[in-house]
């Protein structure tokens, strides 16, 4: 594989822009949803701000994230900002409900006081009102990507089946732009892939330097024609300098933290930052069209961007894929 240069000679994956960086990166807003931690609601609007003054366009939120709280901030935030400068992805298979005595002030890791409480709903009209449900949050009339979301999750064996069509139904609305499938499940982005009309794979955790699970997955959409949109490639955070055992997504494995002790005896004999490596290894893959990550601030946006835009020796590259390859 070529060396990346994400801002300099030689842009993402060849493409030219005025700035690859910025242009690639999805803002991921599960944070300001106050995953893991609360976050008042004019920093969560802070955090969305400083992504549009450093040129980062593009917000993917879910219903999930703090029960509706996210969606909610992000459709505060972006009041005013004119709605042809920015792009919103969401997911629909959890429609909220309410359920007056939950109690409680987090729910899956989301600090949220909220009587909602998420029930799977992949049907038709199950669909139809997520989506609603979430233009009314985010203060929008359309979106430009909707995603079904852990559909591996839910207990439906058709849930990708029937999720697809439902949002084809709505695609053919014009109420969204494009579809697809967000899930770290390689059968059910199979799944999407053989039954065929998603535009987008959502792939967290499952594309990055230390779990490549969904290589094939992406070799495959390549070859249809389907985008990839690479999710999470910190892997919860280890990545970037959170504790090895502390992911977002779950401890790492066995072989990833094996893999990732490898990266970083790598990465230090060539005197390599971690994070950058990780951003841009995530971002020059095939078929990779955006990359999605979180942050609870706009320093952090401005790292994660200064990261994709850093020069890495060529050879450092060299050594990676081929110790990757060995690996494989």
């Amino acid at each position: 594989m070529p060396a990346p240069g994400v801002g300099g000679d030689v842009p993402i994956n060849g493409e030219a822009g005025p700035d690859e960086a910025s242009m690639v990166m999805v803002l991921g807003t599960a944070t300001i949803g106050n995953l893991g931690a609360p976050m008042l609601d004019e920093d969560a609007h802070q955090v969305v701000h400083g992504a549009l003054d450093l040129g980062v366009t593009s917000f993917d939120t879910a219903p999930l994230y703090g029960l509706g709280l996210a969606e909610r901030r992000l459709g505060v935030a972006l009041r005013g900002v004119p709605r042809d400068s920015y792009r919103l992805s969401t997911k629909v298979g959890r429609v909220l409900v309410e359920e007056p005595h939950a109690t409680g002030d987090q729910w899956a890791g989301f600090h949220t006081a909220s009587h909602l409480r998420p029930r799977w709903d992949f049907s038709t009209n199950g669909v139809r009102r997520s989506i609603e449900q979430s233009f009314e949050r985010l203060e929008t009339a359309q979106v430009e990507l909707a995603l079904l979301h852990d559909p591996d999750l839910s207990g439906d064996a058709d849930a990708v089946p029937r999720g697809l069509e439902a949002l084809d139904m709505l695609r053919a609305d014009g109420l969204v732009q494009r579809i697809g499938v967000a899930s770290k499940d390689i059968r059910a982005l199979e799944r999407a892939l053989d039954f065929g009309g998603a535009d987008v794979l959502m792939i967290p955790g499952r594309l990055t330097l230390i779990n490549r699970e969904a290589s094939a997955i992406a070799r495959r959409a390549e070859a249809s024609g389907v985008a990839i949109w690479n999710a999470a490639p910190f892997n919860g955070g280890a990545l970037a300098g959170a504790p090895l055992r502390a992911s977002g997504y779950g401890a790492l494995s066995d072989a990833e933290a094996a893999a990732f002790a490898r990266v970083r005896s790598l990465a230090a004999e060539f005197d390599v930052p971690v994070a950058p490596a990780a951003l841009q290894y995530a971002a020059r893959l095939p078929a990779v069209e955006r990359l999605t990550v979180g942050a609870a601030s706009a320093s952090q946006i401005a790292d994660n961007l200064a990261g994709l835009r850093m020069p890495l020796p060529a050879v450092f590259w060299e050594r990676l894929d081929a110790m990757l390859e060995s690996d494989a």
